[in-house]
This record gives structure tokens, sequence and C-alpha cells, in this order.
């Protein structure tokens, strides 16, 4: 429950708000790369944390599912890529292909599955 705002850098108004049903943080979960944005609740929230070792026996058992997963980030990174962009002033530069990203998120865990911990 909840809204939460979602700033770049050292902005003083959020490039949108996420409510109940959004994730964050999903791309430094599935491929360890730093956070781009800072969430702040902008109320009382509950909010679940879902960890790589959480994550990882569903992927396992689910080997579609990082395609699943990477359409799903990609396509919502373009809609923030652009709301970032647009609040800086600057042209929209697409992030990676769902394709692109499967492979990374694909790595990242098989890294994780040879003993490394990914937190």
């Amino acid at each position: 429950s909840g809204t939460v705002g979602v700033y770049v850098e050292d902005a003083e108004v959020p490039i949108t708000f996420l409510s109940v049903g959004r994730s964050v943080g999903e791309m430094s979960l599935l491929t360890g790369q730093p956070r781009t944005s800072i969430v702040r609740a902008e109320e009382a929230c509950k909010l679940i944390q879902v960890t790589q070792a959480a994550l990882n026996p569903l992927v396992e058992s689910m080997p579609g599912l990082i395609d699943q997963i990477a359409e799903v980030v990609t396509s919502r990174q373009y809609g923030e890529e652009r709301k970032k962009n647009l609040a800086k002033s600057q042209a929209v530069v697409p992030s990676a292909h769902a394709e692109v990203l499967s492979k990374r998120v694909r790595s990242f865990f098989g890294s994780f599955q040879d003993g490394q911990s990914g937190e």
C-alpha cells in the first residue's frame, strides 16, 4: 500500500509516482547494475522485498520467466528514460532490447548459481 516517488539525481520533483502493485529496483535485482533512480515514500507504505536468493528457484524451474521479465522491464525502461530525459530536456536514448537484457540476467543468475551471492 502507499505511494512512492521516483527521483533522478538531485531532483526535487519526482519524474513519476508508483503505487500498489508496482516494482522498484528490478534492474539491480536482475543484473547487479547500480540503481539509476531514488525512490522515496510519499506516504506510509507496505513493501515486499524480493531477493535474488528468493527469485533464483523460480528462474531455475521456469526458464521462460527471464524472457518475460526482460520484456516487461525493457518496456518500463523506455517509458522511464523518456520521462527522465524530458525532465532534463534531452533526447530519448533507447535502453537495451529485451533479448540483450535476457542474456544479462541469465549471465548474472548463472554467476549467482555458481556460488556468488549477488546481493
